[in-house]
């Protein structure tokens, strides 16, 4: 699977304030799952894990198919490059809209 963004998806009015204040509710919400470890697919610039890391003593990984995001892992939501149970939650926000229709569910599952 090829990437569906680029880094210029991510200009100037991507963050604005209501993603910002949409970004800092889906940290603290992924924070009262007190899991131990989360897999965020899809980062972007790093704006959400830098957020996360602040908030929590969870380790945070970050997976894309786009290397130039630098993403800590590379590879793709419908291929885990992960044994099951290796994270306590995933977190998957704002990635979804950019897979093809027919690979929503493979990528939920």
């Amino acid at each position: 699977m090829q990437a569906q963004t680029n880094r210029r998806h991510y200009g100037d009015e991507y963050y604005d304030r209501r993603r910002l204040y949409s970004l800092g509710v889906q940290a603290e919400l992924l924070r009262s799952l007190n899991a131990h470890s989360v897999l965020e697919i899809g980062p972007g610039l790093g704006v959400f894990a830098a957020m996360f890391r602040q908030m929590s003593g969870a380790r945070l990984v970050t997976l894309d198919i786009d290397a130039s995001l630098r993403p800590q892992v590379i590879g793709s939501v419908l291929h885990l490059p992960f044994a099951d149970g290796s994270f306590g939650a995933p977190a998957g926000f704002q990635m979804l809209e950019h897979l093809p229709f027919e690979c929503l569910a493979p990528a939920l599952r």
